[in-house]
């Protein structure tokens, strides 16, 4: 894995380099992180859990750009902004990363996966404090599935069963409409767009490694992965469509 971190590293900065005399890519960047701090769910290797003094430097880095809610972008604008999403529903979302987003006046989307938290999974906000994150000020909370699994492995009743639950459970705890989710590992197929659509989600997010524009399906919207070692100029060539590669060749 870190000769492949190592590899994508070269590339990208081979990219930027290509890149240079261009201005960024216009659309909507989305950036996906997990935990700040913490241990990210069946992350052996670590890779997607930054500290919080990187996630400070990385916050400082986007001081620079557009920063939009997910339910509040124009993907027909032509103009470059930049999304911060955060998956699965970790402690530390809500203790180390919500109070730097909140001073920094950042809006920012956490998509919950909800039986870690109706369970009280270690790790995980409890109730109460996702009740205590949603009342934030620039927060949008979204659904992440009902049991975190990856969705095209299931039955079309399941995948429905998945996303109905997790976004009726959300609606009934926090008294609010829930209207994005991000789908677990970035697993979609037609099947779960069709589920996603029925249960009435207006926007959705999958793992793949592009920008949003006006041709961006809705319900397939795009975004890349932040990781542990990602530096502020790593960030930087990410928003700028440097690692987007990644998206095209499914690396």
């Amino acid at each position: 894995m870190r000769w492949q971190q190592a590899a994508h590293k070269i590339i990208s900065e081979c990219m930027a380099l290509a890149r240079l005399p261009l201005e960024p890519k216009p659309g909507f960047r989305v950036l996906s992180y997990h935990s700040v701090g913490g241990n990210a769910l069946g992350d052996h290797l670590g890779l997607s859990s930054i500290s919080p003094k990187l996630f400070k430097k990385h916050i400082s880095s986007l001081s620079e750009y557009k920063i939009v809610g997910t339910n509040d972008a124009d993907l027909n604008h032509n103009q470059l902004s930049v999304g911060i999403t955060f998956d699965d529903g970790y402690r530390d979302n809500l203790y180390i990363a919500a109070p730097i987003l909140v001073a920094n006046n950042m809006p920012f989307t956490i998509f919950i996966a909800t039986d870690l938290v109706a369970n009280g999974a270690n790790g995980f906000l409890s109730t109460h404090e996702l009740k205590e994150l949603s009342k934030l000020p620039n927060v949008t909370i979204g659904a992440h599935g009902k049991t975190h699994t990856h969705l095209t492995r299931l039955k079309e009743s399941q995948i429905l069963i998945e996303l109905q639950d997790s976004k009726s459970y959300l609606e009934d705890l926090l008294g609010e409409s829930i209207q994005s989710m991000s789908y677990p590992y970035g697993d979609v197929d037609e099947r779960v767009l069709y589920a996603a659509k029925v249960a009435g989600y207006k926007n959705a997010f999958t793992s793949n490694f592009s920008i949003n524009n006006s041709q961006t399906e809705a319900l397939k919207l795009n975004r890349c992965a932040i990781l542990n070692g990602d530096t502020t100029r790593t960030l930087t060539q990410k928003i700028n469509g440097d690692w987007d590669w990644r998206g095209i060749l499914g690396a």
